[in-house]
């Protein structure tokens, strides 16, 4: 599903009357059946701009479309599963029972609740050993993925989540990296998110999109963004590390080693050019 920003303008407007601008003229298209990252210093308005997709959030003007159609934040349960960066943000005592919720809210029959619940689970690396265990006694990165399961637990088309990796371990990360690209490519899920962690963004993102007061100032495949480190950087934005060293190389000793986006890619390339 693609999801389109149409001269979307949003302000908050606070108790006292004053108004504060977050987002201005945004228009873009985020990829259908790809993963699309967010970018941009903090206060950027990025969290804003996903609290729009979800509806949480309504345009103050312009419009947000999936597929052409305004999105309505009721109508669009089923399309749009969202994680917030909050680790807590459970509601009930065991791993079943926070599953279930949505499940009961849309009077889901028992066969079918049990194949959704399982359906979740297996989509992000856990199985029904879990279910009974209780959520605080899991680690970091296994309420992680249960966030993610819980947002998946409708099945839905569009996949939104902030920061997935903040406060979690090298570990980790590399688990959501795999679950991430299996739930584009064996899913055919829509995934947007927002991250500081621009080495986490090379690794996955197919398109990236960066924020810079109030709006968007680079977009494109994330190469063709990510690679542009002094751009990047009078935006407030550190690079990702390998694409820092690339361009450090090619600057400094005029040898093109060619953008690699995992470190082991990058070591093998370095490998082949020791002559240097």
């Amino acid at each position: 599903m693609e999801i389109k920003f149409d001269k979307v303008n949003f302000t908050y407007k606070k108790i006292n009357y004053c108004e504060h601008e977050v987002l201005k003229n945004i228009n873009i298209k985020l990829k259908a059946g790809k993963i699309n990252a967010i970018v941009g210093k903090s206060g950027s308005g990025k969290t804003t701009l996903l609290e729009l997709i979800t509806g949480i959030l309504k345009p103050t003007t312009g419009k947000v479309l999936i597929d052409e159609k305004e999105i309505d934040n009721l109508n669009n349960a089923f399309d749009i599963g969202y994680v917030s960066q909050d680790n807590n943000q459970f509601l009930q005592k065991t791993v079943k029972e926070e599953l279930e919720m949505l499940l009961k809210l849309y009077n889901y029959k028992l066969k079918e609740k049990k194949k959704r619940i399982n359906d979740s689970l297996i989509m992000v690396g856990l199985n029904e050993k879990y279910l009974n265990l209780n959520i605080n006694n899991l680690s970091s990165g296994e309420k992680k993925k249960l966030a993610l399961a819980s947002a998946l637990i409708l099945n839905p088309s569009i996949l939104i989540t902030d920061e997935p990796v903040i406060g979690l371990d090298r570990k980790t990360k590399e688990e959501l990296k795999k679950i991430f690209r299996i739930l584009k490519t064996r899913y055919n899920k829509t995934i947007i998110f927002v991250s500081n962690n621009l080495d986490f963004v090379l690794e996955v993102a197919d398109y990236v999109y960066v924020l810079y007061d109030k709006e968007i100032v680079l977009e494109g495949k994330k190469i063709d963004v990510l690679s542009k480190t002094d751009i990047l950087k009078k935006y407030g934005i550190i690079g990702p590390n390998i694409t820092s060293f690339e361009n450090l190389v090619l600057t400094k000793k005029q040898i093109k080693i060619g953008y690699r986006y995992e470190i082991n890619d990058l070591i093998k390339d370095i490998y082949r050019c020791s002559n240097w």
